[in-house]
């Protein structure tokens, strides 16, 4: 597939994604960070928040197929004595056969950054991985405000060792964060 030129960016929240955008989106997510996430996952993740929804917006191809994803999930902050509205960054994903065209995920970002401003959001946070992190302040001008000092623990150790006793030592994993 090569890249089009003609490729359409959608906004909206999460109560607005239709059940084809949804299959399709979970589909494409799936795909690219090999996961097996089902559409029921994704809209509770993207409506468990003090607000109920978040915002998202979409890059589809000339076909119609969505090709890229990026979200701001709102937050409620205090910021000098006051409450504000941040959106946390993420879930974001341009499919392998688009990802020449470096300008999908900003033209996603700065569609939905206006959007989400609209509606009173204040600031937007993120965590770049290594990879986008260069993209992300060179690009996207973002400003790098530090490093943070943490530690990941698997959740699911199975997917991560690849091991034949996956389910096992998920179940384990699994058990042992929920009673940590």
């Amino acid at each position: 597939v090569m890249p089009d030129n003609n490729i359409e960016i959608k906004v909206c929240k999460t109560g607005e994604i239709t059940i084809e955008e949804w299959e399709d989106f979970v589909h494409q997510f799936n795909k690219t960070f090999q996961r097996d996430s089902s559409v029921e996952e994704k809209k509770t993740f993207y409506a468990t928040n003090i607000y109920g929804y978040s915002y998202h917006a979409f890059a589809f191809s000339s076909e119609g197929k969505i090709i890229g994803h990026t979200s701001l999930i709102p937050s409620r902050y205090k910021a000098n004595d006051k409450k504000a509205m941040m959106g946390i960054s993420g879930g974001t994903f341009v499919i392998e056969e688009y990802r020449s065209n470096i300008f999908i995920f900003k033209k996603m970002y700065e569609k939905l950054k206006k959007y989400a401003s609209s509606e009173g959001m204040v600031a937007t946070l993120g965590i770049p991985n290594e990879n986008s992190f260069r993209y992300t302040v060179k690009v996207l001008k973002k400003v790098h405000i530090g490093d943070l000092d943490y530690f990941a623990m698997p959740v699911r150790l199975g997917n991560i060792l690849e091991s034949k006793f996956k389910p096992f030592l998920n179940f384990l994993s699994v058990t042992g964060v929920r009673l940590w």
